[in-house]
């Protein structure tokens, strides 16, 4: 990949970014970028364009760059002449690839340079027409791998060997895969002291179709590792998850290297002597720093995509998550900044909630503080408190003090959320929660394998919703009448549905069936715009994570939904005999009292410690 890019083999082309179609430009719109770029120029300090220069230059010298180019130079290189090719109307005749702006991005003390593609500015990502997607894993990936391990284990009547986990990352990601088209960009260049055009040849930070691009590298690596060294070796866009036995002895971690030796494309791996991440038996190190290396040998307990992950308990049966403390306590402090100032920008709230990812939408933790936070979400993506209309203001208001208020609790360093996977010995639960429409009515059934063992075929309940509840549905329902509020109460249903059978839930796996589409969004995805929906989807979602459910929720059709019959309590239903021929134990419903609804986390850290037994045990 060190290569100029006219000497790449047909097969190094194999990831690219998509086909563009590109607009007319003609000269007028390319004085006006380079003005953009002089102007941004005059409002970023001298330091970061001095660092963004050498990091272009780096690209440049590995030859993923073109040297920086005039407009002269540029029209010259395109259509071989010093200015655009217009018709005898003096109108430009010829298409031109569109040219994004580059500016500079500190995170912690790297400059990474990034291609502002985005509408505001060329519209490079809007140009997009992309005819696939990318499906990456979760943080979860090592406790799947090792699910399997166990069941074929047991299968074979063999103690399951002990797992590792090993990091690997790719060398400046996106920027090691080559594209198909040369892209066009801008950038203040500081020797010249002018704006200067350039060309990568690679996928650039900012190209929308350099993500999807760059993933079928890593996809197509780790299929060929799984088939040629047997590596349960997967990706997370550049980050690599490697679950091994821990006397397999980094085999995979070598074999994922040799992969990438052989093709060129280089890991964030120092291979300095002394580095223990690198070597077996490293060396003393004589003078310096080691260099920064983003390789980790395998280990029982690693940090990978802003979780800990910890496998030294998989051969007994179960795998540990939790927050990075660290992490945690940066997102925290930023927030505290923030409120400080009184101001809070879109570019902030999307950057934390991209680091608050791990907690608020990953399958470890569930949707637990998505609903919290969606006055951040509102503000990154500059829409309203309603979410309904736009919004520029940058002023930090009265519901973010209140997720950040939450984000303290649910995150504070001695409350960190804990996910222990459990994968040795219960089957999963089935769960069905509905709700009636007009008296608002509740139903619940649970079937649960041990409780077939012990002689009960299932569980019911059949109840009304609290008054108290529905007062309080009622306070933040957008409506004066009860209309759209039943998706509220079928959601009050399944959080009924884990309190009323804790010891059937608690950390089990379950699938969970609800007949409701909005509420089974709020289920899946953590929150909602309706306000009355999204302060239930809060309490759901904290219910889950303290009972350590590991759930999966599936909408089911209404004819198929079993809680629909107890749902109508009296009322004549045409399953009536078939269901009470089931002979279900019923028991009466439980719901959060009003202290524990207006309290979520108190009422959420209650439960921890009332089910949490099986996370010390």
């Amino acid at each position: 990949m060190h290569r100029k890019i006219d000497e790449r083999t047909p097969s190094e082309y194999l990831a690219t970014v998509a086909h563009l179609t590109c607009p007319i430009v003609s000269w007028a719109s390319l004085n006006e970028v380079q003005r953009k770029c002089a102007a941004a120029a005059l409002t970023t300090p001298a330091a970061t364009r001095l660092e963004l220069c050498r990091v272009t230059q780096e690209q440049i010298n590995l030859g993923r760059m073109s040297t920086g180019l005039t407009k002269e130079q540029l029209c010259q290189h395109l259509w071989g002449k010093r200015d655009v090719p217009r018709d005898d109307a003096c109108v430009p005749i010829v298409p031109s690839p569109p040219v994004s702006l580059r500016f500079a991005l500190w995170q912690n003390d790297k400059l990474r340079p990034i291609d502002d593609c985005c509408n505001r500015n060329v519209g490079v990502n809007a140009l997009l027409h992309l005819k696939e997607t990318i499906c990456p894993i979760s943080a979860d990936w090592p406790a799947i791998v090792a699910a399997h391990v166990w069941e074929r284990a047991n299968k074979l009547g063999k103690r399951m060997p002990e797992m590792t986990l090993s990091l690997d990352d790719v060398s400046q990601g996106y920027n090691t895969c080559p594209a198909e088209t040369e892209q066009l960009l801008c950038m203040w260049d500081e020797k010249s002291q002018s704006a200067l055009f350039f060309l990568s040849y690679v996928c650039g930070f900012g190209n929308a179709a350099s993500v999807v691009s760059f993933c079928r590298l890593p996809e197509l690596i780790t299929r060929f590792t799984a088939r040629l060294f047997a590596t349960f070796t997967r990706a997370y866009i550049d980050d690599y998850l490697q679950p091994d036995f821990k006397l397999a002895n980094n085999s995979s971690q070598e074999a994922l290297a040799f992969v990438h030796r052989a093709i060129g494309v280089p890991l964030a791996a120092c291979m300095h002597e002394a580095c223990a991440n690198c070597n077996e038996s490293p060396k003393a190190l004589n003078d310096g720093p080691l260099p920064k290396c983003k390789r980790r040998r395998f280990h029982h307990t690693q940090e990978g995509l802003g979780v800990v992950i910890n496998m030294s308990n998989a051969h007994k049966g179960f795998v540990d998550f939790s927050p990075k403390p660290g992490r945690c306590e940066r997102i925290l402090s930023d927030l505290d900044k923030c409120k400080d100032r009184g101001i809070i920008t879109p570019h902030e709230a999307e950057e934390i909630l991209g680091r608050l990812g791990f907690v608020t939408h990953s399958s470890i933790f569930g949707g637990v503080a998505r609903a919290p936070t969606l006055p951040f979400y509102r503000r990154a993506y500059k829409r309203s408190l309603d979410g309904l209309s736009c919004d520029l203001s940058t002023a930090w208001t009265t519901r973010m003090d209140q997720a950040l208020e939450f984000l303290h609790a649910l995150l504070h360093k001695d409350k960190l959320p804990h996910r222990r996977v459990f994968f040795n010995d219960q089957p999963p639960v089935l769960g069905y929660s509905d709700a009636q429409g007009e008296t608002y009515g509740i139903g619940l059934v649970v079937f649960d394998p041990f409780d077939l063992r012990a002689g009960v075929p299932g569980r019911y309940s059949a109840t009304m919703l609290p008054e108290w509840l529905l007062e309080k549905l009622r306070l933040t329902h957008p409506r004066d009448d009860d209309q759209g509020i039943i998706a509220c109460v079928e959601l009050v249903g399944a959080i009924s549905l884990l309190l009323t059978y804790p010891e059937n839930f608690a950390h089990r796996k379950a699938f969970l069936f609800q007949d409701n589409s909005c509420a089974f969004a709020a289920m899946v995805s953590g929150r909602s715009s309706s306000d009355s929906l999204n302060t239930v989807a809060n309490v759901y979602h904290l219910v889950a994570a303290a009972l350590g459910v590991d759930s999966w929720a599936e909408w089911c059709a209404s004819e198929a939904m079993m809680a629909d019959m107890p749902s109508r309590l009296d009322t004549p239903h045409k399953h009536h005999a078939e269901f009470h021929s089931l002979q279900l134990a019923e028991r009466l419903a439980v719901f959060p009292t009003p202290d524990e609804w207006d309290n979520p986390i108190p009422f959420y850290f209650s439960l921890r410690r009332k089910f949490g037994s099986r996370l010390t045990s």
